[in-house]
């Protein structure tokens, strides 16, 4: 099916929806459904009799108790996929919801999917949620999915461009565009230019992007420019892009210039990425992160990730993150520029440079206390210390590592303490900026065969001259 859906949603107060039996026969610019009032009957009483006196008369009404009243809130901001969604080359612009109330929500700023869904070539653009009143929450500021547990959900093509988020009143966003409660499939997909906004104190992010509660699968995905903001005290984000709260298996993904901005004592986990399962992070970008909190008592972890399980992270390039706090005392501040680990992960052909956090707590990266492997990757160029450790860490090398320093204890055969000369992140082919090493590098024909993978972040063979080079890119 190829259609367009062009849509605006004005929410003020209790509503209902009605979903369309189908969205077969809509033409472009057509809304598939429109909000139906929420009606009450009930027996006329006395009240303050203050209308009256405002020049307002009014009524009240005894309601039966058992009469349930809907929150103050939108499921659905333009489309409602009641059964089986199943899209091809459709495309929802510009709809807009606002929600003034007690708690209010949007649950799928442009849809909700209530079963499994499969999408090919879906464009979702110019989204704009906001709500107005204490608690304001919004799950999934583009889409919600709740489907079917026992089927994937298949997305393939997706673009989502400009999500614009506000919540209220010491509110949340769960999912600044996507909320998944299913296992969700995604095959090519870019996300642009996302904007959330949460006032008020003690107000929360999982995921500027998207909130994976379930098993995923990414495939060439893109997150660009995303941008949180909580100024309240006491406020908290998880995941700048992206919170997996379950594994995810993920090839070729890029997070670029990720901006979380936290308020007085502010505190947060994974400025671009937060993974809370065993995964799996092949050819991986997570760069341009700026992750800031203030005041003596905020602490944050992780500027680009934070990975909190046993994780495998191969070819991947974690470069020019940035996290900032003035803390300093014990267990507040900035830790781990790059990446902070609170269980034990694998890294494998990596480059990790250009990164910053707190003094001397791990521009690189942070070990919590946990066995961390290394082979074949580069740390180094991270300010300050590549790498910084709490009681009981162990940081291992497997061998055939590079760091222009001795923070990361690489002693072990073929590890190599000098400058590891590196190009300027940019784009030298392949799905995602790299920092390929420049000529006469080090790095070049220096890492062990054993446990090399067989091409590099761009997807170039490896070793092309018979042994392969240290890091995430192979030169040619």
């Amino acid at each position: 099916m190829a259609a367009a859906f062009v849509s605006s949603r004005i929410g003020v107060g209790p509503s209902a929806v009605a979903p369309p039996d189908s969205l077969d026969g809509l033409v472009p610019g057509e809304v598939p459904f429109e909000p139906v009032p929420f009606e009450l009957d009930g027996v006329v009483v006395s009240g303050d009799q203050r209308g009256g006196t405002l020049g307002f008369p009014t009524a009240n009404l005894r309601v039966d108790p058992e009469v349930l009243v809907p929150g103050y809130g939108i499921y659905a901001g333009a489309v409602y996929c009641y059964y089986e969604c199943t899209w091809d080359h459709v495309a929802i612009s510009t709809t807009t919801n606002t929600v003034t109330g007690t708690n209010p929500y949007v649950y799928g700023g442009a849809m909700y999917s209530d079963d499994v869904l499969k999408w090919a070539g879906v464009t979702i653009a110019s989204t704009t949620n906001s709500t107005h009143g204490s608690s304001g929450s919004i799950y999934g500021g583009g889409a919600y999915f709740d489907g079917s547990s026992s089927y994937a959900d298949e997305i393939s093509g997706l673009n989502v461009h400009a999500t614009k988020n506000s919540a209220s009143g010491g509110g949340y966003i769960y999912g600044g565009v996507l909320y998944e409660t299913n296992y969700l499939q995604l095959n090519g997909a870019t996300f642009s230019a996302t904007s959330n906004t949460v006032g008020g104190n003690s107000a929360y992010i999982y995921g500027g992007v998207g909130y994976l509660y379930y098993q995923s699968n990414f495939t060439r995905v893109k997150a660009i420019g995303t941008i949180d903001k909580l100024p309240g005290d006491g406020t908290y984000a998880q995941g700048g892009a992206f919170n997996f709260y379950d594994y995810v298996t993920a090839v070729n993904m890029s997070v670029v210039g990720t901006t979380v901005t936290l308020g007085l004592n502010g505190y947060g986990y994974g400025g671009a990425i937060y993974d809370d399962y065993a995964s799996s992070f092949d050819r991986l970008t997570v760069a341009g992160t700026t992750f800031s909190a203030t005041g003596a008592s905020s602490y944050l972890y992780g500027g680009g990730m934070y990975l909190d399980s046993t994780i495998n992270v191969v070819n991947s390039t974690i470069a020019g993150n940035h996290i900032t706090s003035p803390a300093t005392a014990s267990g507040y501040g900035a830790f781990g520029g790059g990446i902070y680990m609170d269980d034990a992960v694998t890294f494998t052909n990596d480059t990790i440079a250009g990164n910053t956090a707190g003094s001397g707590r791990g521009g690189g990266i942070y070990d919590d206390g946990y066995l961390e492997t290394f082979r074949n990757t580069i740390v180094s160029g991270n300010a300050s210390r590549n790498c910084a450790t709490n009681t009981g860490s162990t940081l291992l090398s497997a061998g055939h590592n590079l760091e222009k320093g001795t923070t990361c204890h690489f002693n072990q055969m073929g590890d190599l303490n000098t400058v590891a000369s590196l190009g300027l992140l940019k784009n030298n082919g392949g799905f995602a900026a790299t920092m390929m090493p420049k000529p006469g590098s080090i790095a070049i024909n220096h890492a062990g065969n054993g446990g090399c993978p067989a091409v590099d972040e761009r997807g170039v063979a490896r070793p092309q001259h018979r042994i392969c080079d240290i890091g995430a890119v192979e030169v040619k």
